[in-house]
């Protein structure tokens, strides 16, 4: 049996499991997998992925890397917020919270905006109420 080279694809959708501790649908659509179907499809399809031996082994690579560097702050607060978040136990006010304080430590919410130019620029923004 010839070893398979993994694809593209499945590196992702590794790494979104893994790395950014999607789930396996989620992963699997992000991934570029089709989202075409029913929610049993993408689960089936997704857990089969999961399950092939290119997928195992470059989780079980993944899985090392993580573990090698779980010394690092960053590592800890995302096993952490993911453990979290992934356990049914925890009430669901504190898995909301952990997924927050999670989105927060990739950026993903913010309260404002930065741009940088090396330009000067106005920018005008009217607002209407509905009394005007």
């Amino acid at each position: 049996m010839t070893k398979q080279k993994i694809t593209a694809k499945q590196k992702a959708f590794c790494e979104y499991v893994i790395l950014e501790g999607k789930s396996l649908v989620e992963a699997y659509i992000l991934a570029g997998y089709s989202s075409n179907g029913n929610k049993n499809t993408l689960k089936h399809n997704a857990y089969v992925l999961y399950n092939t031996e290119t997928c195992k082994a470059y989780i079980a690579e993944l899985s090392a890397m993580v573990l090698r560097d779980k010394n690092d702050v960053f590592t800890k607060l995302l096993l952490f917020y993911i453990d979290v978040v992934d356990n049914e136990e925890v009430p669901m006010k504190e898995r909301l919270k952990a997924s927050e304080n999670l989105a927060k430590m990739y950026s993903l919410l913010s309260d404002s905006v930065q741009i940088g130019t090396k330009d000067d620029f106005q920018i005008n923004i009217n607002i209407k109420t509905p009394e005007e």
